[in-house]
């Protein structure tokens, strides 16, 4: 009885071995070790270990060497377990440039960058020339990075970091290869398609998304506030003009107000602008909608300056009336 058990153990190792030998191309192939489990792999196996062996992926001029730690997502793009990050190959796959976010993700908290010594990168936060000093972003902003090689400038990636409250992002493209699973608005759940959805109404969402070739879920949780600031330059007319003091009133603890006085930065001011010249005014909420008011305080008198023109004429009545009364009062001998 022992013996015929061990004759159908030894017989049905030698079959299963006879199959991954025969099969080197599975895509699913039980592992008697358990060692290798990844259903979503497509590749050649190791007849013994049954594991992946390196594959060879070529995608346009690039070339990468991808193994179980790695997944093809989509374009140029890949993921790699170990790093965490998402890995774009540049230069015909010489160098890899990783980032923690995937081309077209918006996310609120910090990005981290991997940049290989010697990689040539453009980095553009809302359209302007950035510079990259470390390997974390943190500004809020929209990013496109760019690969500088041969002269020539190719986009690699671009992202978005938001606040957790913020008016610049109206809706959201989920990135290719990814879906959303659910979302709600102030709790409650909302319309949405597999890779859009719209963020145009104010309130508090909930997006769940998911990497379909990794498995990976993602989570955005952000408040959307469009309303732009309700700050009010009072004293100044439709034409933008002001003839005394403007009064600033209706802005938030949490806005912020940069102002220019022809051309220069005012460092400190109150609620109330009385000097003559030319403004222009930032103002900023919490959500990043900003409010720009362009107007000029033309040269007037306040009541400093009526006093002293006053005085002036009465220094100038009484000098008058002094030669009067000389003249007057002069002897001729």
């Amino acid at each position: 009885m022992e013996k015929s058990k061990r004759r159908i153990i030894f017989i049905g190792s030698l079959m299963t071995a006879l199959l991954v030998w025969l099969c080197p191309w599975g895509s699913i192939v039980a592992n008697a070790t358990g060692d290798f489990s990844d259903y979503d792999y497509y590749g050649r196996i190791d007849s013994f270990t049954g594991e992946p062996i390196n594959d060879t992926i070529t995608d346009g001029d690039n070339t990468i060497i991808t193994d179980s730690s790695r997944k093809y997502i989509t374009g140029n793009e890949y993921y790699d377990y170990d790093l965490r990050s998402y890995v774009f190959p540049v230069e015909n796959g010489l160098q890899e440039l990783s980032v923690s976010v995937a081309d077209g993700m918006i996310v609120n908290e910090p990005v981290t960058i991997q940049v290989p010594e010697g990689m040539l990168l453009s980095v553009y936060l809302n359209g302007q020339p950035y510079n990259l000093v470390g390997d974390t972003i943190r500004d809020i902003g929209e990013y496109t990075i760019n690969t500088s090689a041969s002269g020539q400038e190719t986009k690699i990636l671009s992202f978005t970091i938001c606040g957790k409250k913020t008016g610049m992002i109206t809706n959201y493209s989920i990135p290719t290869g990814f879906s959303i699973l659910e979302a709600t608005l102030n709790g409650q759940d909302v319309d949405y398609t597999k890779s859009f959805i719209s963020l145009e109404e104010e309130g508090t969402y909930n997006i769940r998304y998911i990497c379909g070739k990794t498995g990976i879920e993602y989570v955005l949780t952000v408040e959307t506030d469009h309303t732009p600031p309700a700050v009010v330059f009072e004293g100044v007319d439709e034409k933008g003009r002001a003839y005394g003091p403007v009064l600033i009133t209706g802005k938030e603890p949490t806005d912020t107000i940069v102002i220019l006085k022809d051309d220069k930065e005012i460092k400190s001011f109150n609620d109330k602008l009385t000097q003559s010249g030319h403004y222009q005014a930032w103002v900023t909420d919490d959500a990043m909608n900003t409010v720009i008011s362009n107007f000029t305080i033309m040269i007037y008198l306040d009541s400093n300056g009526i006093l002293f023109i006053l005085v002036i004429l009465a220094v100038i009545g009484g000098f008058v009336a002094y030669l009067i009364w000389q003249r007057k009062h002069l002897r001729v001998r």
